[in-house]
């Protein structure tokens, strides 16, 4: 029997052993980030940031890891008008330094009493500031800590330029990546090695996802026209969270002795309860079940679930509409719709900084909500009402 192309071409993906070591060596066996799902988190950078930036933390860097940072910025700072004494800025002590993580809205706010100075980072991984974002805080920090010398740093992956205010430092995560490398190679006799491994693990995931390897994308690049065919086959088929949703939930429903599962696939999960299968006529060509309504789910964010009407005999599905609409029932839209939706509301929205698991365990949470409360009045609802 003849082997088809993307077996071939998998095959030759997975021989060329040279290839597949290359990327080996790019990137680490472990990661704790990865692990723990930091890579494009705002949040938990900010956290990273934070520990970093408090001398007393059990990193073993005192305020290294801050006078680090101030001197980047003032290196950086383009501003005329500053809000400190370079020379003194650079000279103080900060043992005494308190960081605060979300302070009025502030990702990071850092403040020494002793030398009278306060340091403010907007932390932009993705995402761009809105409007009065940078001007609300630099009033707030103005009117908290009046007579401090004031430095504002705006944080993004490629030191993008603040938009709207004139007094914000650019710094890019290289320079990060550039003060962890210093402390590295200056303090590595003097830090336990597990801080030293901890801090080399975010370098790699700062370089890798936030800032880009040089390297290692040409690697790619050169790997990928080689292997274009397996490779775009493998992406096709790759597990994502939306996958993972999706087959959750279809387990679920087939576990529910009350609920029958209909066609659904990665962005539908449809289904229906066995009560309203029994009055509910079989009359269209929707799904290969012919079901005329079903429940189902939108995969997508945030998932969403309504009870929807098929193609099929206009005078069942107007019946089946009129008792929608005399119930008054949530996020009914109009008949007049390809799909109309008889009942619709948000079933869940996953934030960002969830694990899969978290997320999986949340949305079967939910699921579980609405078929022993809101699915039984709708269900009721019908079967008393229909046809009557």
């Amino acid at each position: 029997m003849k082997e088809s192309p993307d077996k071939i071409a998998l095959e030759e993906f997975l021989k060329d052993i040279e290839v597949l070591q290359k990327v080996e060596d790019g990137v680490s066996t472990f990661n704790v980030f990865d692990i723990l799902g930091v890579v494009n988190n705002e949040l938990r950078h900010s956290n990273m940031l934070r520990w970093l930036m408090t001398p007393s933390e059990a990193h073993g860097l005192d305020d290294l890891f801050m006078k680090k940072l101030i001197q980047k910025a003032i290196v950086n700072d383009k501003n005329s008008n500053q809000l400190y004494d370079m020379l003194s800025t650079l000279l103080n002590e900060y043992s005494d330094l308190v960081v605060y993580r979300e302070r009025k809205n502030i990702d990071i706010l850092a403040v020494s009493e002793n030398s009278k100075f306060v340091l403010a980072i907007e932390n932009k991984i993705w995402s761009v500031e809105s409007k009065y974002q940078l001007k609300k805080y630099e009033k707030i920090v103005s009117n908290d800590y009046p007579d401090y010398s004031q430095i504002f740093i705006y944080l993004s992956p490629y030191g993008t330029k603040a938009k709207n205010s004139n007094a914000w430092i650019n710094m890019s995560y290289r320079d990060v990546i550039d003060i962890l490398k210093f402390i590295i190679d200056h303090r590595k006799n003097k830090i336990d090695t597990s801080i030293i491994n901890f801090i080399e693990q975010y370098i790699e995931i700062l370089r890798r996802n936030i800032v880009g390897d040089s390297e290692l994308k040409k690697i790619c690049e050169e790997i990928y026209f080689k292997h274009k065919r397996a490779l775009d086959l493998i992406y096709e088929h790759k597990p994502d969270l939306r996958t993972e949703i999706s087959d959750e939930l279809k387990e679920f429903i087939k576990g529910e002795k009350t609920l029958i599962l209909d066609d659904s696939n990665k962005h539908f999960i449809r289904f229906t309860t066995n009560r309203l299968d029994e009055i509910i006529p079989k009359i269209s060509d929707w799904t290969s079940s012919k079901r005329l309504m079903l429940f189902e789910i939108d995969n997508l964010n945030p998932l969403k679930i309504a009870l929807v009407l098929g193609k099929g005999d206009d005078q069942e599905r107007r019946e089946l509409y009129e008792v929608a609409r005399r119930n008054e029932f949530k996020g009914i839209s109009t008949l007049e719709r390809h799909f109309p939706r008889l009942y619709s509301s948000q079933l869940y929205e996953y934030k960002e900084y969830e694990n899969y698991e978290e997320t999986l365990d949340k949305v079967v949470e939910q699921m579980q909500l609405f078929i022993s409360i809101k699915l039984p009045e709708i269900e009721n609802t019908i079967i008393n009402q229909y046809n009557k």
